[in-house]
């Protein structure tokens, strides 16, 4: 992957034209902030400050809005000029749980990576290996399923149809507690 395609942004953003001194709402600070000035960043961004405070930093609204909530955390931080920390709870504000459109393209692009193949294939040569199977079966005999597990299992079953040997041991199980004799 090029470095540019790193920093790509999910459709196109412009600078808005917003008067020094004009009050504004902004999306990640939930509340109004006064026009300060602009960001030196590649796209130029009303900078704000909330009424009574000092402290400023870039007005989230509009296109930069529809930027954090489709754009990889690193495009917004590159097109934007915020760090990795401020664009993640921008997102988090914005209510983006995990991923959004951008961050999934970009995980794409770096699993076809030839690094990532060799990654994998490393991955699923040692996924297989007897001795760490080994390892792993003993650490979990004897210990109880957490309930969370055994309730995701049966969700997971409902409504399959069991295979042709599943229903032949069931079969066999059932006939085996037919024949012993009750103790009545």
């Amino acid at each position: 992957m090029k470095a540019a395609d790193r920093f790509k942004l999910l459709g196109t953003y412009r600078t808005p034209r917003v008067r020094l001194g004009r009050v504004m709402s902004c999306e990640a600070r939930d509340c109004d902030v006064i026009v300060t000035g602009y960001t030196d960043a590649r796209i130029p961004w009303p900078v704000g400050r909330r009424k009574g405070a000092t402290a400023f930093g870039p007005i989230v609204f509009g296109d930069m809005a529809r930027a954090v909530r489709t754009a990889s955390n690193q495009a917004v931080c590159h097109w934007f000029g915020v760090t990795p920390w401020t664009a993640s709870k921008w997102r988090r504000r914005l209510g983006i749980k995990w991923t959004n459109p951008g961050t999934r393209r970009l995980r794409s692009d770096y699993f076809a990576e030839p690094w990532a193949e060799r990654a994998r294939q490393k991955a699923v040569a040692k996924n297989g290996d007897p001795e760490r199977r080994r390892k792993l079966s003993e650490a979990f005999k004897g210990k109880p399923r957490p309930a969370h597990v055994i309730e995701a299992m049966r969700k997971g079953r409902t409504g399959k149809p069991h295979s042709e040997e599943a229903r032949a041991r069931m079969r066999a199980a059932h006939a085996r507690r037919r024949s012993q004799p009750t103790g009545g």
